[in-house]
């Protein structure tokens, strides 16, 4: 769906959102009618001002102070003191030797220095004095030599530090010139600068560019020079203007996880966090746990007088039928030298243990993950017990990969029992880290799960796992919503992991909503019964539907032309959903939300 707004009131609404571009025309006095001609072409075209005062003695690198200035209509300052200044030719435009200049001659600033005449209304030259702090020089409307366009407005700033900055308005050009430098011949091969690059131009007092319409990069920029300490300038940028972007903010609603587990990076904080602890996983009769803090330890040879060793080799791991024992939807234990085990055989039992392979594996498993070593030689064994009333796996005291002393031992157990609880004891882990991996806890459904990140299981419990996975829907926009005088933007808003408006339904709908105002922290709808699901703009200005049969469909929106530089529109979507029809029987009120997208508009 296409929905534009007209530009008046489209722009009376949202111009309160606007910010400043970088060049600021604003304001000044005008003495365009104070420019006198230097010839037979017209002022605006060929022209200089009177001695001016800057309001402050200017300092310059290598060239002394001054007081006053003449302004020429192209683009141009001469520095004076007291008297009108050595000028150059009527006809001379920018470039490296008319900056250095001969023996003799003053200094020059050039933020734009080229053949610029009046556009056919409009054209001014403004002068704006903060007396003893600032003088501020701003050409406005200016064109090429006999062209209409395109309207070219920019400004020099001589501020009493001694620092000069240039700023312009947003244009294109054919060809200029931009430096600065004293005159008097100092410069000449002094070689180019980038300075939209922050450059250093050392100890020469003169630094500047050509530009042709390929390498013009200034537009919307502002460029400062800083005398530096050797007798030069750096040039910094302290404003450039910024593109039209959309860049997402929040979060959607649901995250939700088959799974769990925590993630320890190194055995160091694992060991503090899981030595002589446990966790108990629960059936819910749903196909989901209930994770609780708390457990009993079984002594090795309790369950079975004598164990069984198992999985006694490096990165193994070893198939054990039930023969007493048993565990709802398994004939045996795939058991892993590496600390977990399988409801079957086909995880990997790899050294480099991770979350993701503990949330993606082809088997259920219970994950006390560590990269162990039982054939080395001082290691304790890993150790199969199992009776009509439970099957129990022990590391006991499995040494670290790469362990070399009593000191690499841990101790794990898992407990699985026939009514499905699962229990994860340890004794005491080794905090050394020898095989160089964490320690990876939790538990996965055959098959990939979302990741909905890492849990603390000393803060984090009791924690439920869901039934299902589910990942929020997802807000995106292209391309950049750019608005100039004569064009504006058509913008594409993508809805993904939308979900179905009901259970196998094969329809998806919801709506777009676009608003001026931004909720950046998000306000929960729980209130209306969509509890966790966080609004982030604060209006509905334009709604915009979707409605398929696909989770992922778009809207779109037009940018008029026009918008001023600086406007900002938030966007979020929400689908439809049947109450309570998401996983765990969440959201009553029957719908979720995605992230939200906040457009910045620009004319680039």
């Amino acid at each position: 769906m296409i929905r534009q707004l007209a530009l008046v009131s489209f722009a009376a609404t949202i111009a309160a959102t606007a910010s400043a571009q970088c060049f600021n025309g604003t304001g000044g006095t005008s003495i365009g009618g104070t420019i006198a001609a230097t010839g037979s072409d017209p002022a605006h075209d060929e022209g200089r001002s009177p001695l001016t005062a800057l309001g402050f003695a200017f300092p310059m690198p290598g060239a002394g102070t001054f007081t006053d200035c003449v302004i020429d209509a192209n683009g141009l300052i001469y520095l004076a003191n007291g008297a009108n200044p050595p000028f150059l030719g009527t006809y001379v435009w920018g470039s490296a030797s008319s900056l250095a200049g001969a023996a003799g001659s003053g200094p020059r600033i050039a933020p734009f220095w080229r053949d610029i005449w009046a556009m056919p209304a409009g054209w001014d030259v403004t002068t704006t004095v903060v007396p003893g702090t600032s003088f501020k020089v701003t050409w406005l409307n200016t064109t090429d030599y006999f062209s209409t366009s395109p309207a070219r407005s920019f400004s020099a700033t001589l501020f009493a530090t001694g620092e000069v900055e240039f700023s312009y308005d947003y244009f294109t050009v054919t060809s200029t010139f931009v430096g600065i430098g004293t005159g008097n011949g100092v410069g000449t091969g002094q070689p180019v600068s980038n300075l939209a690059g922050n450059p250093s131009g050392g100890t020469v007092p003169m630094m500047y560019e050509t530009f042709s319409a390929a390498n013009w990069d200034l537009s919307g920029r502002s460029i400062r020079f800083v005398p530096n300490a050797g007798g030069g300038y750096d040039v910094i940028t302290p404003c450039a203007t910024l593109p039209a972007s959309h860049t997402a903010y929040g979060s959607g609603c649901y995250t939700a996880s088959d799974s769990v587990y925590q993630a320890f990076a190194t055995a160091a904080p694992a060991a503090a966090a899981l030595s002589n602890t446990a966790i108990t996983f629960t059936p819910t009769g749903g196909g989901q746990y209930v994770v609780t803090n708390g457990g009993t330890f079984l002594p090795v040879g309790s369950v079975q007088a004598v164990p069984t060793i198992v999985a006694n080799g490096d990165d193994t791991e070893q198939v054990v039928p039930f023969t007493t024992g048993s565990f709802p939807g398994s004939t045996g234990l795939a058991i892993c030298s590496n600390g977990f085990v399988s409801l079957a055989a086909g995880n990997s039992t790899t050294w480099n243990q991770t979350a993701a392979l503990l949330l993606n594996g082809s088997q259920t498993s219970f994950r006390a993950a560590h990269d162990m070593n039982p054939t080395l030689v001082g290691s304790g064994q890993i150790k199969y017990e199992e009776s009509a009333s439970v099957t129990m796996v022990t590391w006991d005291g499995v040494w670290d990969f790469a362990g070399s002393s009593a000191a690499d031992a841990n101790t794990i157990q898992i407990q699985m029992y026939p009514s499905g609880q699962v229990v994860i004891a340890w004794g005491s882990l080794s905090s050394l880290g020898a095989s160089g991996i964490g320690h990876y806890v939790g538990y996965s459904p055959a098959g990939p799960s979302f990741d909905a990140g890492s849990i603390d299981l000393a803060t984090q419990l009791p924690f439920v796992t869901s039934s299902a996975n589910l990942t929020p829907m997802t807000l995106s926009a292209t391309p950049a919503p750019v608005s100039t005088g004569v064009s504006g933007t058509l913008v594409t808003y993508t809805q993904g992991n939308i979900p179905e408006a009901a259970p196998a339904s094969g329809v998806y709908l919801g709506i777009t909503a676009i608003s001026i105002g931004q909720d950046l922290p998000g306000t929960d709808l729980f209130f209306i019964g969509m509890p966790g699901c966080k609004l982030h703009i604060t209006s509905l200005d334009v709604t915009l539907a979707f409605v398929g049969g696909a989770n992922s469909l778009t809207t779109q929106f037009q940018i008029p032309a026009g918008v001023p530089y600086g406007t900002q529109l938030f966007a979020q979507s929400a689908a439809i959903v049947a109450p309570n029809s998401l996983p765990n029987g969440q959201n009553a009120f029957g719908a979720t939300l995605s992230n939200a997208v906040a457009s910045f508009i620009s004319f680039l």
